[in-house]
Parts: structure tokens; sequence; C-alpha cells
């Protein structure tokens, strides 16, 4: 008899056990998830952004962060705050939090800090363009420095349970699995050998559903907590927002593990008159109705009731939310059961005598069992299986303007651009410019595909000195470029420089000479960050015509934080715009020499197949295989007038006319069998451009690709098939 109570003992500290392992694997599997796995941390912390409280908080962290650096602003934060509020709510900054986090989520696991960060890099961008369509005047007052804005949400106690269960996960990847399949062992192993097996059964539905209401209840618990812990209001709202976002989870883990339990509590109970489901529920409703005999039952008995009635006071929502959630397990324990109970009826026969139906109700034991851990297993490896967090839903109306582009891939779709994009008439001191204006406003204008000369030079004089020994760049490639006037241009300036400081050398953009003329590398990427924050739904094409080495470009990339919008993923086959929008990464880059070093720095050798490019008359102008020969997956087609050493907008304005532009488009695309994806031009304002490769794609103009200059109203043709 003692070995039996022994081994009843035995087998129920066993089945507690294993109830124990499910519920804590099945809580270290969501904190592995949500928070260990950056691209879902980063997921969740976007979706947070909905949340009314963390929306917020936010919008008063950030206003404060600019308002710091421009006291000016302090008259207006009035006007400043709910305008951070509207750009909160939108998609661009839903897919700028989901950047920044992914790139802190790293730093904030290795430090010892007591602070969760939520870093907000473009917010001066994305407010300054919102406020710009209202007030002109107050967004020249943002700072352009505003940049980063780190959010934090107090460092001090109250929070550090947060950063504990966070790093708490990150040491324990693997121990939520094995938990869950110990736990699994564990309860099949209590039901197994247990001698009253039905029993044993309903104990484990029992103890199920305690462990699917503690999962179920983290979530209000997490906003109870966060009530009585921190005073702030904005801070305590953002924790119960984050805490919501993060550990949803749970409450799906708490339905599985209670749907369970109360099937096999239920089972059992059909089977067991002292088990039927009224008599359990009003036994139930009798223990918390009176005091218990003893006095320390009454005891606690007491400080129960009093610590509900407290929570009932202050935070009633919740009080509700759990008190439903426990009636909803009840009913639907006692509705299961019936139902059972209606099946055992039926297959027993009504005239069986008394044993006969006992032993026919013993054969449902064992299958009974098999049928719950097979559910148990099959629904474990379902939820194991799942991607670590559903992605959040970015929406993508247009991409590059026009809804029909965004299911298309990058080498279905034309791209405007612009030959030599850097060399233009808006710095001043330009030599033989290529175009009017610079790269903001071609990239306003529609221009997506930018052809870039990136050379090294040296600062200190009247002009940028080029650093001509480091690039091995041959004269008769200079000429070819420049012409002897230009070269011998170049020369005189080179020679009279003073001042320059040769040990700064710095890249540059520059076309042959950077004596010429040239802009900062550095300068031109942050424009074009710049752009990408403001439309999230833009892609472009950088095309670098490369005279330095790869690493040295990618720490320009890496210093402007273009490198974050870079596409690095596989180019056969391609993404579809779509895709790359809603990854946010919406830059492709090539390299004319092909250097490699920098595996997202592809090389246009191999990839895009192109046309000539030196053309002396509109007559010359061919089709003919280039660089890259015809076996590239993009085709880019050059469409400019040759003349040095400087190009004539004359010129422009009759080739890039829509009737030559368009007629020779179509005319490459059926002699190589491909959609012309890059149109490169000069003065690319002048003629139809935009409006051509509109036509080209399909699509009706959205508006007019030049104010003052309407592009046409041409009919939208369907784009040439892509091989």
């Amino acid at each position: 008899m003692f070995f039996l109570r022994l081994r009843a003992i035995a087998l129920s500290l066993v089945l507690f056990l294993g109830i124990v392992c499910l519920a804590g694997g099945a809580f270290l599997v969501t904190v592995a998830r949500n928070l260990v796995n950056a691209d879902a941390f980063a997921a969740r912390t976007a979706q947070s952004v909905g949340d009314e409280r963390v929306a917020a908080f936010l919008a008063d962290r950030i206003t404060a962060a600019v308002v710091s650096q421009q006291q000016d602003l302090i008259p207006v934060r009035a006007v400043l705050l709910p305008t951070v509020r509207a750009i909160i709510s939108t998609d661009a900054f839903g897919v700028v939090v989901r950047r920044a986090a992914r790139r802190i989520h790293s730093t904030v696991l290795s430090e010892r800090g007591e602070g969760l960060l939520l870093s907000v890099p473009d917010a001066g961008i994305l407010l300054r363009e919102a406020l710009g369509q209202a007030s002109p005047a107050l967004a020249a007052r943002i700072p352009a420095s505003v940049q980063d804005v780190a959010v934090g949400l107090e460092t001090n106690r109250e929070v550090g349970f947060v950063l504990d269960l966070w790093r708490l996960g990150y040491r324990m990847r693997s121990a939520g699995r094995i938990l869950l399949i110990l736990g699994v062992g564990l309860v099949a192993l209590s039901l197994g050998f247990a001698r009253a097996r039905i029993l044993a059964l309903s104990h484990a539905g029992v103890g199920l559903i305690a462990a699917g209401t503690l999962l179920a209840a983290c979530l209000p618990a997490g906003r109870v907590a966060a009530a009585l812990l921190i005073k702030e209001p904005l801070v305590r709202g953002a924790m119960q927002g984050l805490w919501r976002a993060y550990m949803s989870e749970l409450f799906g883990w708490g339905l599985f593990f209670g749907g369970l339990g109360v099937l096999m509590a239920a089972a059992a109970g059909s089977m067991l008159e002292r088990l039927r489901s009224q008599q359990l529920v009003m036994r139930a409703f009798g223990y918390v109705g009176s005091p218990p005999a003893n006095r320390a039952g009454r005891v606690l008995w007491g400080a129960g009731l009093c610590g509900v009635g407290v929570t009932a006071i202050m935070l009633p929502r919740e009080l509700l939310t759990v008190a439903v959630v426990l009636a909803g397990i009840a009913v639907a324990f006692i509705g299961v059961q019936e139902l059972f109970r209606l099946v055992m009826e039926s297959v027993e026969p009504l005239a069986a005598e008394h044993a006969h139906a006992r032993a026919r109700r013993r054969q449902w034991v064992r299958p009974a069992v098999v049928i719950v851990l097979l559910a148990v297993l099959g629904s474990g490896w379902f939820l194991l299986r799942r991607p670590a967090v559903e992605p959040v839903a970015v929406s993508v109306g247009a991409c590059n303007g026009h809804p029909e582009l965004c299911d298309r891939r990058v080498d279905q779709v034309a791209f405007a651009g612009a030959h030599n994009a850097m060399s233009n008439a808006q710095i001043s001191d330009w030599m033989f410019p290529h175009h009017m204006k610079g790269v903001q406003a071609m990239l306003e204008g529609g221009v997506r595909a930018l052809l870039l000369d990136v050379h090294a030079g040296f600062p200190g004089g009247e002009r940028i000195k080029t650093d001509i020994d480091a690039e091995k760049v041959t004269g008769d490639r200079l000429e070819k470029a420049l012409g002897p006037e230009g070269v011998a241009a170049a020369l005189r300036i080179r020679e009279r420089l003073v001042g320059v400081e040769e040990d700064k050398r710095g890249l540059y953009l520059c076309h042959g000479f950077c004596e010429l003329g040239a802009t900062e590398f550095g300068a031109t990427l942050e424009v074009i960050r710049e752009f990408l924050v403001q439309r999230p739904e833009e892609v472009l094409v950088l095309v670098l015509e490369d005279y330095v080495t790869p690493p040295e470009i990618a720490a320009a990339f890496d210093a402007t934080g273009l490198t974050e919008f870079v596409y690095q993923g596989p180019a056969e086959p391609w993404p579809t715009l779509r895709d790359m929008v809603a990854a946010n990464r919406r830059v492709i880059v090539f390299l004319e020499s092909g250097a490699t070093g920098v595996p997202w720095m592809r090389p246009t050798l191999g990839t895009i197949q192109e046309t000539p490019y030196d053309f002396k008359t509109p007559a010359d102008f061919s089709c003919a295989p280039n660089r890259g020969g015809t076996t590239g997956s993009l085709f880019q087609i050059n469409h400019f007038i040759t003349t040095v050493p400087a190009p004539k907008i004359a010129n422009a304005e009759s080739v890039n006319a829509r009737d030559l532009l368009l007629a020779r488009a179509r005319k490459c695309a059926k002699e190589r069998g491909h959609i012309p994806n890059i149109i490169a031009v000069d003065f690319w304002q002048s003629g139809d451009l935009i409006a051509v490769v509109d036509e080209l794609n399909g699509v009706a103009p959205a508006v007019a690709a030049v104010p003052g200059h309407p592009p046409g109203a041409v009919r939208a043709t369907p784009a040439p098939a892509a091989r």
C-alpha cells in the first residue's frame, strides 16, 4: 500500500513538472521569438507604434528632442506635437522604426544598461517634409541635424524586468523548445504509468487549463505591473503597449493549452460520475464563496478577496477580462463534457450489463490518451514550425509612382536615368555640366537611375585636386571623356592649385578631372537617403563608374546610413518592386569596374547589357550590343549625343523628344528582346524622358514630369515582355 501511494505521489509530481515545463517552454519560446530574434523584434517594435500609448510617448519624446536642438521652436511645440503624432501613424515611420530597432538590437542585448531604447532616425527629415506641406517657414526652422532621436523608456528599475526577460531569452534561446518537448514527455509518462488513467487524464486536463490561464493572464498581468510600478503616464502607457506587442503570442499559447485541457478533463469527466461538470463548477464556486474552516485558510481567503476587490477598483477592465475567460472555460468544459457523454451513450448498448458497460468505458481510455498526446505533439510541432513572427503589414500603394509596377520584377520595369548625374549647373564652378539641376531635383522630377562617377581627391585649394596617381587613369581615357580642350583646361587649373591638403583624401563625384567640377560623394548619398525616407515607395538604381576601392565606397554608404536601404538579395530572379519596398531595401548598386569585396556592389558586366554610348549625331543611334554583350538580366540604353568637352542642351531637346526617344526604345526592345530598364540621357528635363518611360511601362503619367512642361496625353501601351 505504501508503494502504491508513493507511486501515485511520484506520478503526480511528474505530471506537475510536465505542466510547468509546458508553460515555461511556451513563455521562453515567445520571449526568444519576439525579443531575441532581430527581425522579429524589429517587426514587433514597428507593430507597437500602432498602439496609441506608444505613439503618444514617441510623439512627446521626438518633439522634445527637436525642440531641445532649436529653442526657438518652444512657442510652436503645440503645433509640432500633433504633426509628429500624424507622422508616427504613417507607413514611412513604421519602416524607419523597424530598421532602427533591428540596428540597435544587438547593442541593447550586449549592454548592461537598464534602459530600453527606441532609436528613431530620420525623425527630422519626416517632420520637415510633413511641415513643409502646411508651413514652409516652420519647416525651415527644424534643425537639419535632427537625424537620430534616442527615445528612452526611463533608465530605472521599473522597466528593468523587461530587459531581464530579454537577456534571459537570449541566454536560453533553445531552452523553450527543450522544455516543451520535455513537458510533453513527462505528461505522457504520468498518464502511461497511472493506475487510474481516467482520473490522471482529468488531472492533466485541469493542469493544462491552469497553465493556459496563467499564460493568457500574462498580458493583463503585465499591464497591471506597469500600472502599479510606473508613475509617469506616458512611460506607463508605452510600457503597456510594448508588452502587448512583444508578448501577445502568450494569449495564443494560453488558448491552445486551455483548449487541450478542457478536452482532456471533459473526456475524463464523461467517464467518471464524480467528475460531472456541473458538480465541479458548483464546488469551485463554493470554495470561492465561503470561507474555509481553518484559520490559515480564512486568512488566505480574506486576503485573496481583498486583492480581487482592489484590482476591480483600480483595473476593472483587466479583471473583467480574466473573469470572462474563466467563465468561458467553465462553460466550454460543461458543453464539451456533455458532448462526450452523448457520444458515450450512443456507442454503449443500453441493455448491457453494468460490468460490461464499465469494460467498454475502460476501452476508451487508451485511445483517448493516444489522441490527446498526438494532438499535443502535432500542435506543438505546428507552433514551433511557425515563422518567428508574422510580418507586419506594410501598405504598398504605388511603386515608383504607379500601383501597376509593384508586382513587376526589376527587370520588367523601365527607369528614367541621368547620365553623369553629378554633373550639373547648380554647382556654380562646375565646367561642362550635363544637366541643369542636381540630384535632388532629378529625384523629385522622376529620375530613378543615377549614373555617377566616383573619384578620389584632395580638398583645401580653390578646387578639388584629383588623386590621379591612385586612380591610374590613362591619358587616352581622359581625352576620350573630355576631349583635348577639356583635358588641357583641367591641367591648367591643376597646375595653379595651391593650399591643397594631400593628407586629407576624400571621395568626390567628378567627370574625368575633379579640377573641372566636384561635389562630395557623401553629401550626394545623404540627399539620396533623405529622398528615400520621404518617399518610402520609391526604388532607385545607382550605377557607379568607380575609380576608388569598393571598401571606400561602402564606408561612405555606411557613414550616411544609405547601406540600410541597399538591396542585398539575389538578382536571379530579381525581386518585385513590392518586395523591395516592403523590405525597405530599395537601392540597387552597380560598379562598372566589377571590383569585388562588397557583395551588394554588383558588377555591371554580366548583369547590365547596354548599347554603344559614343554617338555624334542622331543618325548614329543603334541598338548594337556593347559592354555586357546580350546576356545581362538588365538592359541600358545610352541615349545622348557626345560633344566634348561640353554637352549641348539643343542636342538633348532634339533626341529626348518623345517621338525619337520612344521609337528608339521600342526598336531596341524588339532587337534585344528585353524592355529597356535604364534609359540614360543628358539634360533629362529637356524633352519627354519621364513620359516615354511611363509609356514603356504601360502606365498613365500621374503628374507632369516637369513644372510647366506636361508630358503630353499619350495612350498607354503594354510594356514589352521581359525575358
